[in-house]
């Protein structure tokens, strides 16, 4: 430390100021104080005499003139063997209550006398630690309530593109956030992200880098009550989306799910979706592409008992619904045949003996079917060889095949049995609520919806830009 002399009409005082912090008042962790020291002399350098001195501190917002910010009021001041040192904004002096988004300068003033010029107040100590300005630095912490945070960002901002927590990364295989929870039971998350905006995000990812396996958003789980990723959408009403994702890679996923554990134990779940609004999605998925074999959402088991996709509800869509088989034109779409009414039907064969056959329906396809006075089966036959020609008496469990004028041939015939779905009967071409926002069905709205994936293409290249000059 530098010694300044005391002249004897100009005393003078030489300080450092070590730390400079500011945070919310819920995080005691962090001082909202300024630490304040140092050493006066006499003019010909020894220390002076130890004693209490007057002095006054304050701070204003310009190095000249400008306007008094905080006033630490006149107080005695120890000083021994030449040393002084103060907490300021610490008891007896008054709070420090400023936001220190701005520059400030501190004015010292020793019995009576100003000490100029004034002295620009610096960050160090907490303050780089808080506002993250030293490369590699790790905030860590721990909470032992469920309604405390380790680390809590809010952005209080409705409008614009804002962020509560931004976090990049330029490594091929780095995570821009990365989040981990090690509880191996429970509803724990790696991360879990709310937005209360009916156009937001609860989670939005963006990987920049246009080669290798990167990633927007990738969890994993280990407890096989957990979730990789969650997203929950708790608007009730609009477009929103649990989890969104976009990939503008022609090999690429916008979301990626999967549940690697293999011992069936558990109802494990690649991708879970969930959505309580009336015009919502769970799980929402879109290719941008006009083109090509793309995609909307894919998905694919490897298990022979298992289903690549398995719907609970109802199952609605505006294009062709069909199999794929092999052949040997390669894989050929087999297209499922359409009806006003929800019709469940079966196939079989018979032989008239006599003239006669009785065909009892097959009791489990029974279980599935309604067959009443109100909802009669319909009967379709096929002949397979010559006789008089056949009618058909239907009852409710089966029916019979009867030869015309009394004939009496033991030909074999083929039938197909219609029956109308239990719990479905009356459901004929009802109205599809969903399809007046299917894109499908209205160009318009696929137009507006390609637009808008541009934009975000077009965003994500800025960002890419953004991310190059960073680099």
């Amino acid at each position: 430390m530098t010694n300044i002399h005391r002249a004897d009409l100009n005393r003078i005082v030489f300080a450092l100021i070590f730390i400079l912090a500011h945070w919310s008042p819920v995080s005691a962790e962090i001082p909202q104080i300024i630490n304040y020291q140092g050493k006066i002399t006499e003019s010909y350098g020894a220390p002076v005499v130890d004693d209490d001195y007057i002095m006054k501190f304050s701070i204003y917002d310009a190095e000249t003139g400008g306007t008094l910010m905080w006033d630490g009021g006149w107080q005695w001041v120890a000083v021994e063997d030449g040393y002084l040192h103060e907490l300021l904004g610490q008891n007896p002096y008054p709070p420090i209550d400023l936001a220190f988004d701005q520059d400030y300068w501190l004015l010292v003033n020793f019995e009576g006398e100003d000490l100029l010029p004034r002295k620009r107040l610096g960050s160090v100590g907490y303050a780089y630690m808080a506002s993250g300005l030293v490369a590699g630095t790790e905030v860590s912490g721990a909470v032992n309530t469920g309604t405390n945070s380790v680390i809590k960002a809010t952005n209080t901002s409705t409008t614009g593109t804002v962020n509560g927590i931004c976090g990049s990364s330029t490594s091929t295989e780095g995570r821009g956030v990365y989040g981990e929870a090690t509880a191996t039971s429970g509803f724990n998350y790696g991360g879990y992200f709310t937005s209360a905006s009916i156009s937001g995000a609860g989670v939005y990812g963006v990987a920049t880098d246009w080669s290798g396996y990167t990633s927007g958003v990738y969890g994993l789980a280990y407890s096989t009550n957990g979730s990789g990723v969650y997203g929950f959408a708790f608007h009730n009403s609009g477009s929103t989306y649990g989890v969104w994702g976009q990939s503008a890679s022609t090999s690429g996923v916008g979301v990626y799910g999967r549940a690697s554990d293999t011992t069936g134990t558990g109802i494990t779940t690649g991708v879970y979706g969930e959505c309580f609004s009336t015009n919502g999605r769970a799980v929402f998925g879109g290719s941008v592409a006009s083109v090509g074999p793309t995609h909307g959402v894919w998905g694919v088991s490897n298990s022979t008992t298992g289903y690549g996709v398995y719907y609970s509800g109802g199952l609605a869509g505006s294009g062709s619904k069909s199999c794929v088989v092999k052949t040997s034109q390669g894989p050929t779409l087999m297209y499922c045949q359409e009806s006003p009414e929800n019709w469940f039907e079966d196939f079989g064969e018979g032989r008239l003996v006599n003239g006669r056959c009785h065909i009892e329906l097959d009791p489990l396809f029974r279980e599935t079917v309604t067959v009443d006075a109100a909802n009669p089966m319909m009967v379709f036959v096929e002949l397979g060889g010559k006789c008089e020609g056949v009618y058909v008496e239907k009852g409710l469990t089966g029916f019979d095949v009867i030869e015309l004028h009394d004939g009496g041939s033991n030909v074999a015939f083929d039938y197909r049995v219609v029956a109308k779905r239990k719990g479905f009967e009356s459901k004929r071409m009802d109205y599809c609520k969903a399809g007046e926002t299917d894109y499908y069905l209205h160009s318009e709205l696929m137009e507006k919806w390609i637009q808008e994936r541009e934009g975000d293409r077009a965003r994500m290249e800025k960002e890419r830009e953004r991310m190059e000059v960073r680099k």
